[in-house]
Formats: C-alpha cells, sequence, structure tokens
C-alpha cells in the first residue's frame, strides 16, 4: 500500500489528458497505462508520458480515476494493486477500478534525448495557425507545417503563417498540436514518427508526424485592400457571440458601410451585434472561428479587405480569409 498526495496525483494526471480519446479506436486510448516508472497516454495521433508517482504496474481506466479523484476531498488518497484491480481508500471511503496487465498498446519512442529549447512564442503561434486546418483527415491540409522558418496551415477557406518555426521540417494534425498549448512546455526534439516536446517538470508530449506535400501559400499571402480598424469592444462581442457558437462552430462577420455585424449561431439559437466601423465599399461577409479572432484582436487592432479578401497583418504572422455568401 502507498499513500499518496491526491492533488498532486490529480494535477499530472490532468497533464496527460491529451493523449487521451473515448472514442477507443486505438488500444487503451481511454486509459493511463502505468509501468517501467513512467504513466502513459496514448491514442495514436497525441503520445504523452511523465513519471510514475505510484509505483502502479498496469492499465487503468482515464476518465473514471479522474472524475473520482476530483469528487474525493482530502489530501491523501491510499493506493494497493491487488487480485487485478487499483483499490483507493481514504478514511471510511473505498473504491475499486480494474487494472490490466499485459500489451499496452503504447508506441513510445522518445528520439535520441537532444532536447533543444522551443523558440520565444511557439504555442503563440500553434494557438494562431492550428485552427486553420481542415477537419478532413484524409488530407494534408488538415495539417500544420512546421519549417526552420515559420509555420503555417490552410483549409482552403483561411489560412495563417506565423514567423517562428523548429530546425527542421515538418506536418503535424492540427487537432493535435492545439491540445498541447497551455502544458508549459519549452523544448522539443524531433524523432522518425514524433515530434516531441517536454515542459520542466518533466512531461513528454508528442504529436505524430504525418506524410504529405504542402502546397505553396506565399502567393496568397500578399497584403493589400482598405484598411479597417477593428471594434474597440470586440472581445466583449466575441464572448456574447460564443454563448451559442461552439468552439468549433465559425461565425459570420458581415461588413457593410459604416458597420460590421458579428454573428454567432448554433442548434439552440443565435446571437448578433452590429459594431461601427470606418468602411467604405461594397458589402462582404467572412466566416472565422471566435477564439482566433480574439487571438488576432490581441495582437494588432486593424485589418485589409479586398474584392474577396480579409487580410490581417501582424507583423511575425499574416491571416487570411476568403469571402463567403453574405
Amino acid at each position: 500500500m502507498k499513500n499518496i498526495n491526491r492533488l498532486d496525483w490529480l494535477k499530472q494526471l490532468e497533464s496527460l489528458v491529451p493523449g487521451l480519446d473515448k472514442t477507443q479506436r486505438t488500444m487503451n486510448s481511454d486509459c493511463f497505462v502505468f509501468g517501467d516508472t513512467r504513466v502513459f497516454t496514448f491514442n495514436d495521433e497525441i503520445m504523452c508520458s511523465c513519471e510514475d508517482l505510484t509505483g502502479i504496474d498496469g492499465v487503468v481506466p482515464a476518465f473514471k480515476l479522474i472524475e473520482l479523484l476530483r469528487k474525493l476531498p482530502g489530501d491523501t488518497v491510499n493506493l494497493e494493486q491487488r487480485d487485478g484491480n487499483l483499490l483507493i481508500k481514504q478514511g471510511r471511503r473505498r473504491s475499486k477500478l480494474s487494472l490490466r496487465t499485459g500489451d499496452s498498446g503504447v508506441e513510445e519512442e522518445i528520439g535520441d534525448g537532444k532536447w533543444k529549447d522551443l523558440p520565444d512564442g511557439f504555442f503563440d503561434a500553434v494557438k494562431m495557425v492550428a485552427p486553420c486546418t481542415s477537419k478532413d483527415l484524409s488530407r494534408v491540409s488538415s495539417c500544420v507545417r512546421i519549417t526552420d522558418a515559420f509555420m503555417e496551415a490552410c483549409d482552403n477557406e483561411q489560412l495563417c503563417r506565423y514567423q517562428v518555426g523548429l530546425d527542421q521540417e515538418v506536418l503535424v494534425r492540427g487537432k493535435s498540436i492545439k491540445k498541447l498549448v497551455g502544458l508549459g512546455l519549452v523544448r522539443y526534439s524531433v524523432s522518425d514518427s514524433w515530434v516531441h516536446f517536454q515542459n520542466a517538470e518533466g512531461l513528454t508530449a508528442s504529436c505524430r508526424i504525418c506524410a504529405g506535400k504542402f502546397i505553396d501559400l506565399s502567393r496568397s499571402l500578399v497584403v493589400d485592400g482598405n484598411k479597417v480598424e477593428l471594434p474597440k469592444n470586440l472581445s466583449t462581442v466575441l464572448a456574447t457571440c460564443q454563448v451559442f457558437s461552439d468552439e468549433d462552430d465559425k461565425m459570420k462577420v458581415s461588413l457593410s458601410e459604416g458597420s460590421v455585424m458579428f454573428e454567432g449561431r448554433g442548434v439552440d439559437g443565435w446571437y448578433k451585434e452590429t459594431c461601427k466601423v470606418e468602411y467604405v465599399g461594397d458589402g462582404l461577409a467572412f466566416k472565422i472561428y471566435p477564439n482566433l479572432l480574439l487571438e488576432i484582436s490581441k495582437r494588432t487592432g486593424t485589418c485589409h479587405v479586398s474584392d474577396s479578401r480579409l487580410i490581417v497583418d501582424g507583423g511575425v504572422f499574416v491571416y487570411v480569409c476568403s469571402q463567403v455568401a453574405a
């Protein structure tokens, strides 16, 4: 039996959540895999691991364990592995979770151990670029291209290039790398199949490298058109639109002479708000993720509008969005 700090263990396990997948498309993708002094999560696209605090050996249902630890009070829990189960005790409280041994399904590959410091602003760039990837995972447009000079993505409706990169060119899924934002990752290493990232506490989070040929976006990044100031209260407007627009739903931005209307729409309803802007020209409409527009507004207060495009030049990045039907 072993006593362990509940909150420290919960914090550690929550840092491994990006490697989980409730759909169970990959073996043990909804489980924590304990063994060899580390604990892993693995869903074929993302692999996470950190030092094991428990000494457990086996596979445990992840979401039930996290939910249990969140609901238990107190600072300490007692752990015991017995008869194919993990027993968790705390005072008069008892819980039993199934614990399986055998093939874990984890494809461990940490590389040569030669870690390099991540460039400043790397994951700030991810927050801008990853939302511009396609949801169709069969297409290379679902990937972020990272070069030694920049990272970029394009889903045929919008694109972004941000001037920060790695020393080796790779393609990684946009939906995967954006899950690593907020983990405090500070260094990286590239192996044959994975890009590995690590934080100061020893958490390793890896994204699988994809194959494919990325299109040249350079000609689409030309900044032209009329300059337009973004509304000063944009963050408040976006927060209200998000009441109805889910994270994966784009909101509509409609420009007309002297005004811009923001519209968040979902299955339960919609919200619209019109703001004054100094714009003279034909009516145009664009669709963009609210969180992405918020990130843009944190970096610049202006954009350019041409006949069919919205262009934002933020110095270290360029974002382009194509017109949609009004």
